[in-house]
C-alpha cells in the first residue's frame, strides 16, 4: 500500500473513540442495522469493544479501551454525518 509523509484525513472533522462510542450506544444498541460497529474495532488497532447480544433483554454496550489507538480516525468518519446522536 502507499503512504504519505503527512497526516491525512478523509473526513472534515476528527471523530474520537469516545464520540463514536456514544453514537454506537445510542444507535446500535438494539441490533446494528446501519453496520456502525466493526469487530476489528476491538482488535489490534482498535479502541472500542462491544458486549451483549443486541436484544432488548441484553442490548449491545460499547466501551472505549483506554490508551488504544483511535479507531474512529480510520473508518467511520463518512458515516458520522448521517447518524448524529
Amino acid at each position: 500500500m502507499g503512504a504519505v509523509d503527512y497526516e491525512y484525513n478523509i473526513g472534515e472533522y476528527e471523530v474520537t473513540n469516545v464520540q463514536w462510542r456514544e453514537l454506537l450506544n445510542a444507535k446500535a444498541n438494539l441490533g446494528d442495522p446501519h453496520g456502525l460497529y466493526y469487530p476489528a474495532m476491538a482488535g489490534k488497532y482498535g479502541g472500542i469493544s462491544g458486549i451483549g447480544s443486541g436484544t432488548a433483554d441484553e442490548p449491545y454496550v460499547y466501551t472505549v479501551k483506554v490508551g488504544d489507538a483511535n479507531w474512529a480516525r480510520y473508518r467511520p468518519r463518512l458515516q458520522i454525518r448521517s447518524y448524529r446522536v
